[in-house]
Parts: structure tokens; C-alpha cells; sequence
């Protein structure tokens, strides 16, 4: 809200401003003014959930802003432009990611090429490459262009790219982005020798350190969606990831296929899980984000909807356990009115506070029902057992009963929830025996003399 005075100008806006000096002959003299904004990003408050959304199509592009998720209802706060130095608003934004160490949030523009360019670049010099700025944004919405990302180059292929759509940081001030390489025909258009790559950039650095994803064979059809956007811009179901403090992966996931990427850290290795539980199809989920309880918040782009994902454990409970739990619309939005949209999503949370599981194990006779109990401050309580491992009732209280006709060891599992919605779990087990044989046995005593019978280790003296 700061003015300049310039000759007769009052200045409130950058921009080039002049002012005409008469002079004594018939030359006057001309003074330039270049004015830019002195506003620094601003940091945003941990834990924090923030949107990155633009009017859509991809193309023209749009000013990109950014706006505070309620992580309860899903509905975005006040959008703010993203501008640079001289107030010039950014636009086409995305691979946003909220860096709790410092405070500022991180993206990348990256132009997205036409075929034509990447035809014109293969025969120019053999290679083709697609390289992306990183962006520091403030809570203000504020700017710095930090410099350009490239991609790997490996010798013998000749197209490399990075995937600017993803971007995620973890904890300990690493910012995380994806890149691509292989080799591109354009008769017809293929990609062969694909290989994907996770960069780590330890800011304030800005040099990606690459090591290549393994993908397994659950994941053909996120492969495939970096195939198609290397190949042309495609984003359909490439279109963001997030890292998640409760188990240190890498989360994505594809709405139109229904299925959850699981990426680890330690092994650089990519495991794909399908829906099992009939979840909701969505298209371009161009948003993820996660809450402190392991819960994704996700923004679909083209149609303005929010959704939350419950990737938490479906088949033993163990909320450590990812799966495609439910998908379920919990708001809307719009860009100036448009909800015609292209969209981001970030995320600056700890780990929340798992109640503490206190448990012991049982044993029981075959078809003889015993009380489980655990000992919790939580108050929800889902137990859960595999098919054929016994029979177990009042799954959602705190002693449920479990009985078994087949003598064993079975596992039972316990997932436990506070009321913040942080969540436990751990197990038990139950061993079932055979009831011991019941015979009986038949003695006579003399009552004038001193008879007795010994059974099981007791002295009988007298009838009974």
C-alpha cells in the first residue's frame, strides 16, 4: 500500500515510469523509473494444507494462486496470485510442495511442449530435452525464480524430461521431483527404454540428486501415464504424488484407474494396489495432499471437485497398510467463477500421536468363545481377523469375542482410533486347543483298613 512520488506521478503499481525534464535548449531530458515490489515471500504456519489452482485448459496459460484447504470440509480459503518481483503474475504452476523446514512453499513451471517442437529438436541435435524452473512462493504469494531443473541424459536415449506435474517435500528439507527418459519415435509416436527417475533436491540446493524407480508390474498404468507425459503432455493419470510422515513413502494416485502408487524411499521401488472396495472413479485428480492421520485431500481438475481418499489399511487394519479405502466428495471450487480448473496440492504436517496399544494373548478350548480386550486411551476400536481363521463378533467395541473349531494359532488384528483421528494398530493372537479327555476311573476303599488311592498326585483315603 506504498506510493512513490514521481514528478507529478503517484506511483502505487510496478512498472517503467518516465518523467520529460524540460531543458534550456530544445533537447529535454528523459528519466526512467523502474519500479518492482520489495516483498519477500512470507512463510506459511505448519501444519498447513495448500492449494495450487489455475483456470483451465492447460493451454493458453493462467495465472496460477494459491489457497488454504480446510482439511475438514475441503473448502479452499482466500485465492492469492502468485506474482515475481514486479508484481508480473506467474502462471502454469504446479509440482507444489510445502517445505516444513523453512516455512515457503516450492513448485515448477515447465512449458509443455508441442510434438512439433520435439520433432524439430530430435533431428536439430539428436536429443530432446524438457527442463523446468523451480519457483519459491510465500504465503503472500510471493516469488523467487530459483533456477532450472533438467532432467537426467543418459547416453543412447534421446529424450529427457521432466515431470513438472509432481512435486512433494518431506520433513528434513528435501524437496522431491520426477523426471523421465527414453527413447522417442514419432512414426509412429512410441516411447521405448523408458526410465523413471525421483530427484532429491536438499534445499537450499537446487541440483536433483536422481535415482531410477523401479516400477513392478501392478503399476502398468502409471507407467504408462509418464509415458504419456514425456510424450506429450498427457497428465491424465500422472498428476501429483505426496510424501506421508506415517511411513515415509511416496503416495499417488490415478482416479480414472483407481489405483494407489506406493513408492519407497529406502528401496526406489514403486508397488501399484487396485481398488477393492468399489471407491468412486474420478478423472484428473491434479492435487494430493495428506493430514496428519494419514488421510489424502485431493483437488480434481476440469470439474472443481475436492475429495478425500482414506488410503488407510483395508486388509489387516493396520493403518501403516496402504490401500484404496473410500474416495468420497467433500467440497467444490472455482478459479475466478471457473470451475474449469487445473490444480496442485501440498502438504506441511508431522506424523500425528498414535495411541498407545498395551495387549496380551489368549488361548481357549476349541469352540469355547473367549473375551480379547486390549488396553488403549483410544475409543474406536475395528477388529479383524483373515477368512478361515475362526469367528469374531462385536468387531467395533472393546472385547470382542472370538471362537475357533479347528485348534491353532491365529492372528487377530486391533486397529484403535483417538479422538483426533490418529490411528493404531498392532495384533494378538489366540491359540486353540482341544479340550482334554474326560475319563472316568472307578476304586473301592476297605473302611477297616487304612486303603488308599493315589490319583493324579493326590492321596485318597476316603470315598468320594
Amino acid at each position: 500500500n506504498q506510493t512513490i512520488q514521481f514528478g507529478n506521478q503517484t506511483i502505487s503499481t510496478p512498472g517503467v515510469y518516465y518523467n520529460i525534464l524540460q531543458g534550456t535548449d530544445v533537447c529535454d531530458s528523459v528519466i526512467q523509473l523502474s519500479v518492482s515490489l520489495n516483498c519477500q515471500p512470507t512463510t506459511f504456519t505448519c501444519p498447513s494444507i495448500v492449494a495450487l489452482v489455475n483456470e483451465g485448459p492447460n493451454e493458453p496459460e493462467h495465472p496460477s494462486y494459491i489457497a488454504l484447504i480446510n482439511t475438514i470440509t475441503g473448502a479452499l480459503g482466500t485465492q492469492i496470485a502468485v506474482v515475481d518481483s514486479l508484481g508480473v503474475e506467474l502462471k502454469s504452476l504446479n509440482g507444489i510442495a510445502l517445505n516444513s523446514a523453512d516455512g515457503f512453499a516450492y513448485a515448477q513451471y515447465q512449458k509443455v511442449p508441442t510434438r512439433q517442437q520435439a520433432i524439430d529438436s530430435l533431428l536439430a541435435t539428436g536429443n530432446f530435452i524438457s527442463r523446468s524452473q523451480l519457483i519459491k512462493i510465500g504465503a503472500n504469494g510471493a516469488s523467487l525464480n530459483l533456477g532450472t531443473l533438467s532432467p537426467p541424459i543418459t547416453a543412447g536415449l534421446n529424450t529427457h524430461a521432466m515431470v513438472g506435474l509432481l512435486g512433494t517435500a518431506d520433513n528434513s528439507n528435501n524437496y522431491y521431483v520426477v523426471a523421465a527418459e527414453g527413447n522417442a519415435s514419432f512414426l509412429p509416436d512410441t516411447i521405448t527404454n523408458f526410465k523413471l527417475y525421483l530427484g532429491k533436491i536438499t534445499l537450499p540446493s537446487i541440483t536433483p540428486v536422481y535415482s531410477e524407480i523401479i516400477l513392478d508390474n501392478s503399476c502398468d498404468a502409471f507407467r504408462q501415464a509418464f509415458i504419456d507425459a514425456i510424450r506429450g503432455g498427457a497428465d491424465a493419470g500422472a498428476q501429483d504424488m505426496v510424501w506421508d510422515p506415517n511411513s515415509n513413502k511416496l503416495l499417488l494416485y490415478s482416479g480414472t484407474d483407481k489405483v494407489l502408487g506406493v513408492v519407497d524411499l529406502i528401496a526406489n521401488t514403486g508397488t501399484c494396489i487396485t481398488d477393492a472396495t468399489g471407491a468412486s472413479t474420478t478423472t484428473n485428480l491434479g492435487g494430493l495432499a495428506i493430514d496428519s492421520i494419514g488421510q489424502m485431500i485431493a483437488l480434481e481438475s476440469q470439474v472443481g471437485q475436492v475429495w478425500r481418499i482414506d488410503t488407510r489399511g483395508c486388509i489387516d487394519g493396520n493403518p501403516g497398510t496402504p490401500c484404496v479405502n473410500s474416495v468420497t466428495q467433500i467440497n467444490s471450487y472455482t478459479v475466478n467463477g471457473n470451475s474449469n480448473t487445473r490444480t496442485d496440492a501440498a502438504s506441511c504436517i508431522v506424523a500425528c500421536e498414535k495411541p498407545a496399544i498395551t495387549k496380551r494373548n489368549f488361548i481357549t478350548c476349541v469352540n469355547v468363545p473367549v473375551q480379547l480386550s486390549i488396553s488403549t486411551p483410544a475409543t474406536d476400536y475395528t477388529w479383524g481377523i483373515y477368512a478361515g481363521n475362526g469367528a469374531l463378533i462385536n468387531t467395533s467395541t472393546a472385547t470382542p469375542i472370538y471362537a475357533n473349531s479347528v485348534p491353532g494359532t491365529y492372528k487377530v488384528y486391533v486397529t484403535v482410533e483417538n479422538n483426533t483421528g490418529c490411528q493404531n494398530a498392532d495384533s494378538l493372537f489366540v491359540t486353540v486347543v482341544n479340550k482334554p479327555d474326560t475319563t472316568k476311573f472307578t476304586a473301592q476303599l476297605c473302611s477297616n483298613k487304612d486303603d488308599s488311592v493315589i490319583f493324579n498326585g493326590q492321596i485318597i483315603k476316603d470315598a468320594g
